[in-house]
């Protein structure tokens, strides 16, 4: 059993445990049952087997503990887009900053310098989701017992303001399917056709798709949360319906659009912007796709509360960006209060 003592001269208490052999003494701060439960942390780890004795060293880096969060949280709770997307907003933005900081070392000092050197050169909007990794990789750290505290809880994130989209017509996004290489087409039809995500269109697994009710089920894993997936379920038409039965024919592997290698394919952009040059349309983001499926699908009638869950969105006020193209929508929904006689 470990033990749990005060050092004056260091202000904190601290805990000292053995493991594997080896003698450990962590400073965890000023709160005794901070440390008491830190302790009990590391204790029933050690008893299930899972203590990994890299991150206890009092030197550990926000690069080893970025590293194994990737590995022991990341790939097993998030899809592999998401997965890839955390590594890629570590790599480019916060491992340049915080890398060679001992994670205990990093305060919201340190954290409210970090955004103040990214602002004019990155979106605020792509601030915010850094600090929100960096948050949900702290909050992880705490609950593993690696740290006494999350230095990013409080934290404030900027400002973000609300931005426009693009949208296809019928006749544009038919003209871009009809340029679309044979080997990339499917993967544009299911995304304007479901509204889906890229990064779920490329991660879709055969398992997830029932042609014989015609449904998708999409599993998202939701980043600074500890609730595991949420699942939506995604309704296949003809035209889609079509493009995966031939698909399916010669299906080899898990992913419905599997790279040259087998595995899941990383990008497509290149042959959605080769597509778009072709088709002599206009030129939007590959995320417009998806907004091309809800703009039409509130155009022509479609039920926002439908559009919500259709889109899997956690709140109504993400979709109601689309609700002004509902045809007399805001004039049927006023309708329905009238006080007094009419003249």
């Amino acid at each position: 059993m470990g033990t749990v003592f005060w050092r004056a001269n260091r202000n904190a208490y601290y805990i000292d445990y053995t493991v594997k052999g080896r003698r450990i003494r962590r400073k965890i701060g000023r709160s005794k049952k901070l440390a008491e439960k830190a302790l009990q942390r590391i204790e029933a780890d050690m008893l299930n087997d899972k203590y990994e004795l890299a991150l206890e060293e009092e030197q550990t880096r926000f690069n080893e503990l970025a590293d194994y969060w990737l590995k022991n949280y990341s790939k097993v709770n998030n899809s592999p887009s998401q997965y890839r997307k955390n590594e890629e907003r570590l790599d480019k933005h916060l491992r340049p900053f915080f890398g060679r900081t001992r994670a205990q070392d990093v305060n919201a000092k340190m954290i409210d310098e970090y955004k103040a050197s990214k602002l004019g050169k990155l979106s605020p909007a792509t601030i915010n989701r850094t600090l929100a990794l960096l948050k949900k990789i702290f909050n992880d750290a705490v609950r593993w017992g690696f740290m006494a505290k999350n230095p990013a809880r409080g934290v404030s994130l900027l400002h973000e303001e609300e931005t426009g989209f693009e949208f296809w017509s019928e006749e544009e996004a038919d003209a871009f399917l009809a340029a679309c290489a044979p080997s990339v087409y499917p993967i544009f039809c299911c995304a304007l056709n479901t509204g889906m995500r890229i990064g779920e269109v490329l991660g879709l697994r055969w398992a997830s798709v029932n042609l014989r009710h015609r449904v998708i089920t999409v599993e998202r894993s939701r980043l600074g949360t500890t609730k595991t997936k949420r699942v939506r379920r995604v309704y296949i038409n003809d035209v889609l319906y079509g493009a995966l039965r031939k698909l399916q024919k010669k299906a080899v592997g898990e992913y419905v659009f599997p790279g040259r290698d087998g595995k899941i394919r990383k990008d497509v952009r290149g042959a959605f912007n080769a597509a778009i040059k072709k088709a002599g349309v206009r030129s939007i983001r590959i995320h417009e796709l998806r907004h091309t499926f809800a703009s039409h699908f509130i155009m022509k009638g479609g039920n926002i509360l439908t559009l919500q869950r259709v889109l899997g969105h956690s709140t109504l006020a993400m979709t109601l960006r689309y609700a002004h193209l509902a045809p007399d929508f805001m004039k049927d929904e006023m309708r329905k209060v009238s006080f007094g006689a009419a003249g």
